[in-house]
Formats: C-alpha cells, structure tokens, sequence
C-alpha cells in the first residue's frame, strides 16, 4: 500500500477528426489501500482506461516511494502487456 504517481503521455500521428492529435499528457496521484482490488494473485489495484486509436503511441510511467510498482495494459482484444 502508499502513494503512487501515473503519468501518462500519448500521441496520435493522425487521428480521425473526433480525436485530438498530437500528444496529450495525463498525470495521476494516486494510494493504494487495503481496501482496494486485489489481483489473484494478491496484489492491490488501481485501474484506469485509455481511449485510444490504432497507431496511437502510449508512454506510461509509475512510480512510488511506498512499494515496487507494476504496470499492466491490457487491449480490447484481451491481450497483456507487464512491465515489473
């Protein structure tokens, strides 16, 4: 448990008119909590979605002074990307 920090930058070369391009940047604090979700494996979870495109580039960066972080992307297709 403790305080994290989740940045998240994303570009989009070209974009469909509904969706800006360009890079964009999404800065997060967050804590996690005994009362949070855990995964089965048992560790605690913070969830959060990115809308995105086809070709869209995403950067994701956490980190926390409280515990060894863990990032997890999962696609609509259900396919995992980890990075310990």
């Amino acid at each position: 448990t403790g305080d994290y920090r989740l940045v998240l930058r994303t570009e989009t070369a070209s974009a469909p008119p509904a969706v800006p391009s360009g890079p964009t940047v999404r800065d997060e604090a967050g804590y996690l909590t005994a009362d949070d979700v855990t995964l089965t494996s048992g560790e605690f979870v913070d969830g959060f979605q990115i809308p995105g495109v086809p070709g869209m580039r995403v950067r994701v960066e956490l980190t926390s002074d409280d515990f060894d972080t863990y990032v997890m992307i999962k696609t609509p297709s259900g396919t995992s990307l980890d990075n310990d």
